[in-house]
């Protein structure tokens, strides 16, 4: 299956989530998102590519990292990540996290990452730390800097 939530107006960007709680909340005004199940990716094979730019909003820990790259290379190659800004007021470490259970084991997929992914996750890696979907706030600064206008 493939959740869907509308814009109220014309679709200018689309952004997958890997966490359903996106698609309960307010309709944004240009931005279409998408829930296909968090590591429930296979379906997403049967999905035409998106014409529009695209995005992957995920937990950044060990298997939202995994998730996006899983998600790139099998399906979306021209995906990429959504990036936070001010992302280090965003990291708790992952200790501290209830009911987290996502940890680090080792950081091999960060070699199918862009330098700014591999910056934030080596960051996150380093400090045992990760950053939960839910606290990246889309905020014209977090769309400026992922280039949505």
């Amino acid at each position: 299956f493939l959740s869907i939530l509308y814009p109220k107006n014309e679709t200018r960007f689309i952004i997958l989530c890997e966490n359903r709680n996106r698609l309960i909340a307010q309709r944004h005004e240009f931005i279409e998102y998408w829930y296909a199940g968090g590591k429930n990716t296979k379906q997403l094979q049967f999905i035409p590519r998106p014409k529009l730019p695209f995005f992957y909003l995920f937990d950044w820990d060990f298997d939202g990292l995994n998730i996006y790259t899983d998600i790139k290379s099998k399906y979306f190659p021209t995906i990429k990540a959504f990036i936070p800004d001010n992302f280090e007021l965003l990291m708790e470490n992952q200790e501290d996290v209830k009911e987290h259970y996502s940890k680090w084991k080792n950081n091999n997929c960060f070699q199918h990452l862009n330098e700014t992914e591999k910056a934030i996750a080596t960051v996150l890696f380093d400090t045992d730390s990760i950053i939960e979907e839910q606290k990246i706030i889309l905020n014209k600064n977090n769309l400026s800097i992922n280039g949505i206008n």
